[in-house]
């Protein structure tokens, strides 16, 4: 874990490093908010003071060395809509209204433009074209994963940018971890259906089934041409932290959410 100049504390990828990205995953430690969002809540529509989360934007673009000016964040549905993204984003969500909505992936080869995702269990994907250098951000919860938001993301920067999968760098966040992905029946039967291959990734105690969402999306991964070794898992479970991660599952609605967030560098 890193904790920036300006007390924002978060982690790194690996995977990236030496490569012309900056990439993070906060805690929920090195914000301004209060209460059940202490302390770095990046949640609007949370409940949390508007101008407490803003001020939490700008601790975060801080971290990239710019202002809120050059973030844009996505417009969670959990569905796997991907939008490209580029200058005339710059802003949305954070100092001005976004003009679009629906959207679980961000992709860009805008430089300085820092793309934002928010997490409190859900996964967060973070992509890199190391040739075409093209970056995406994703928020890959069960449905999203189930929709196989990672494919829509690939396919989205072959198809606008000539990305070849075998050439991207991939790092999967903090989120829930097996033991903690507890879901019904009716969810598992919904991936077991999907794709055979994903049985591999649960098991069953009682009546209740357990995911591991983590292996489900590097399977996906791979599935489409990711080489394995340009993929990094997170060991990091959201729920079993609450020193350091917001988490739906352990404080329901009441919460703040964390954010991945990367930037192409020039």
């Amino acid at each position: 874990m890193h904790t920036a100049p300006n007390g924002v504390e978060y982690y790194t990828f690996s995977i990236f490093d030496n490569q012309p990205v900056t990439t993070l995953f906060t805690t929920r430690n090195g914000g301004v908010s209060t209460g059940c969002y202490s302390s770095l809540n990046f949640g609007f529509p949370s409940g949390d003071a508007a101008p407490l989360v803003r001020q939490n934007y700008e601790l975060l673009a801080q971290c990239f060395g710019t202002t809120g000016d050059n973030l844009v964040t996505s417009a969670q549905t959990h569905t796997n809509n991907v939008l490209v993204v580029d200058d005339r984003h710059r802003g949305m969500g954070i100092t001005r209204p976004k003009d679009f909505a629906d959207i679980d992936a961000l992709v860009t080869n805008t430089p300085e433009l820092v793309l934002v995702t928010a997490h409190a269990d859900c996964t967060p994907v973070q992509f890199y074209d190391s040739v075409h250098h093209v970056i995406a951000a994703a928020h890959s919860g069960w449905m999203g994963t189930l929709k196989n938001i990672s494919q829509q993301v690939l396919r989205t920067m072959s198809d606008r940018f000539g990305t070849h999968p075998e050439d991207v760098l991939v790092a999967i966040g903090p989120s829930l971890c097996q033991d903690c992905f507890e879901v019904d029946e009716d969810v598992a039967l919904r991936f077991y259906e999907a794709d055979t291959r994903y049985r591999e990734f649960s098991y069953q105690k009682g009546i209740k089934h357990y995911l591991d969402l983590r292996g489900i999306i590097s399977l996906e991964l791979r599935t489409e041409g990711v080489l394995p070794s340009h993929i990094e898992v997170s060991n990091l479970c959201t729920k079993c932290h609450p020193e350091l991660f917001f988490s739906h599952r352990n404080m329901g609605v009441k919460r703040g959410v964390m954010a991945s967030a990367m930037m192409l560098t020039k």
